[in-house]
C-alpha cells in the first residue's frame, strides 16, 4: 500500500513548506531540501511528479492493497539528496535515521520510531525509479525553477569532476585487435542471417590478429633493436586491417546500409541495430589504423586530439599521464547546475542540459587534474558548453593517453 503524500497534519511534525532550513548553512544537503520545499508547494507540478513516480513504483502492483510501504513523496526526497548529494545507501540510511530536517521535508516526525530505513529499502525503493522517469522529473523541475527565475536561463554554472574509465591501457595495436574482433564477429552474424558467405573463417582470421599483436607486443620492448622495430609488425597488421575492413564494408553495402553522419556512437547512447554497430566499429577501427599509419610507418607526432583510446568507451581522455597509482584530487564530488537560484539540478539530462559530445562547447576550466594508472590511464572529464536556448554537457575529446609503443 502506498501513498503519494502525507495529508493528514501531524503535531509533531511541521508542514514540509514550514520547516526552517539554515540558509546560511554551505552543505550541499540545504539547497536540495529548499528546492524540495518549492516543489512541494506547487501543486500542480507535486501531483505530476508524484504520479510519475507512482507509476514506477506500483507498475504491476495496486497502491491500496498490501502492507504500508514508503510513500512516493518520501522515495522522491531520498532519491533527490542520493543523487545531487552523491551519497551511497549507508550514508543516505544514517541521515534518514538522524538528520532531522530531513525526516522532517520527508513528513516523518519526531514521535516517529517505527519507520525503517534499512539501505536495502532505500536502495529497493529508489531503483524502481526509471530512467525515462528521471528524466521527465528534471524537465519538470527545471520549468518550475525557471518560471520562478525567468532570467535564470540566460547564465549557467557548471560543477563537474573526473571519472576513470575501465579500460586496459591502450596502444594502436590492441585497439586495432579489439576492433577488428568486434567487426569480424558482427560481420559474420549478420553475413549468417541474411545467407551471405564470405565470414566463415573468421574465426582463424582473428587468431591471425592476434597473432600479429603479440608479435608487435614483443618487438615493442626490444628497446636495443632501434626505433624501426615496429614496423613490420604494423605493416601486416594495417594491411590486414585494410582488407578485413573493405570487406565488412563490401558487407554493408550488400545490405544496402546507408550511414548517417559520422556513424559512431561516442557518448554510449546506443545504436539502431546490428548494421549501425557494425559501422561504429568499423569507423572507429578505421580511425585507429589511420593514427598507428602516421605515427607508426610515417613518423609523425600525433595530436593527442586525434587519437582514440577505447573502442569501446570513445569518449575516453587522458587528465595527466602517469603509471603509479598515486591519490588525487579530481574536483568536486558531484555535478550540479545551479542556473536556477536555490536549485541544485544533476546533471543527468536536466532540462535542456543534456549529455553530448560539447565539442563546440566552453572547456569548463573547473576541473581538477588527476593521475592515472597504467592499467586504468584514461580518464574521462565532463565539459559544458553553450549556445543559444540550450546546451550540452558531455565529454571533450582533449588531450588523451599517450602509445605505449613509442618508438
Amino acid at each position: 500500500m502506498r501513498l503519494a503524500f502525507q495529508e493528514q497534519p501531524r503535531l509533531d511534525c511541521p508542514p514540509v513548506a514550514a520547516v526552517p532550513l539554515n540558509l546560511n548553512c554551505r552543505d550541499e544537503i540545504i539547497p536540495i531540501l529548499r528546492a524540495l520545499q518549492h516543489v512541494y508547494e506547487q501543486t500542480p507540478v507535486r501531483n505530476e511528479v508524484l504520479a510519475l513516480i507512482g507509476k514506477d513504483v506500483n507498475a504491476d502492483s495496486r497502491a491500496d492493497r498490501g502492507r504500508e510501504g514508503l510513500s512516493y513523496w518520501t522515495i522522491m526526497v531520498l532519491a533527490a539528496v542520493r543523487l545531487g548529494c552523491n551519497f551511497d545507501y549507508d550514508k543516505l540510511q544514517d541521515l534518514a535515521e538522524q538528520h532531522r530536517t530531513l525526516r522532517l521535508i520527508m513528513g516523518i516526525g519526531d514521535w516517529d520510531d517505527h519507520t525503517d530505513f534499512d539501505w536495502r529499502r532505500i536502495r529497493d525503493n529508489v531503483c524502481l525509479l526509471q530512467p525515462a522517469t528521471i528524466k521527465k522529473i528534471n524537465h519538470l523541475i527545471v520549468a518550475a525553477g525557471h518560471e520562478l527565475k525567468p532570467e535564470a536561463i540566460e547564465s549557467v554554472r557548471g560543477d563537474t569532476f573526473v571519472v576513470e574509465t575501465n579500460i586496459h591501457y591502450p596502444t594502436e595495436s590492441t585497439l586495432i585487435a579489439d576492433g577488428l574482433g568486434k567487426v569480424m564477429t558482427l560481420a559474420a552474424a549478420l553475413a549468417k542471417t541474411h545467407g551471405l558467405s564470405g565470414w566463415r573463417q573468421h574465426e582463424h582470421l582473428l587468431q591471425h590478429v592476434k597473432d600479429i599483436v603479440r608479435q608487435i607486443g614483443r618487438a615493442s620492448r626490444a628497446k636495443s633493436q632501434g626505433a624501426d622495430r615496429l614496423k613490420p609488425g604494423y605493416q601486416r597488421l594495417l594491411t590486414l586491417a585494410e582488407d578485413l575492413l573493405e570487406r565488412a564494408r563490401t558487407l554493408l553495402r550488400t545490405l544496402r546500409f546507408r550511414a548517417q553522419g559520422e556513424g559512431i556512437d561516442w557518448l554510449g547512447e546506443g545504436l539502431a541495430g546490428a548494421c549501425e554497430e557494425l559501422w561504429h566499429y568499423v569507423q572507429l577501427t578505421a580511425k585507429v589504423c589511420g593514427t598507428a599509419r602516421r605515427r607508426v610507418l610515417l613518423g609523425e607526432a600525433v595530436l593527442n586530439e586525434e587519437k582514440v583510446f577505447s573502442l569501446f568507451e570513445p569518449h575516453t581522455e587522458l587528465i595527466k599521464r602517469g603509471k603509479q597509482p598515486r591519490s588525487h584530487p579530481v574536483g568536486p564530488q558531484g555535478p550540479g547546475d545551479r542556473g536556477c537560484r536555490r536549485f541544485h539540478l544533476p546533471l543527468h539530462g536536466v532540462g535542456q542540459w543534456r549529455a553530448g559530445s560539447g565539442r563546440a562547447g566552453v572547456r569548463d576550466d573547473g576541473v581538477a587534474e588527476a593521475c592515472g594508472r597504467q592499467d586504468h590511464a584514461c580518464l574521462v572529464r565532463s565539459c559544458l558548453s553553450y549556445a543559444g536556448e540550450s546546451g550540452e554537457v558531455g565529454s571533450h575529446r582533449g588531450a588523451s593517453v599517450y602509445s605505449q609503443e613509442r618508438p
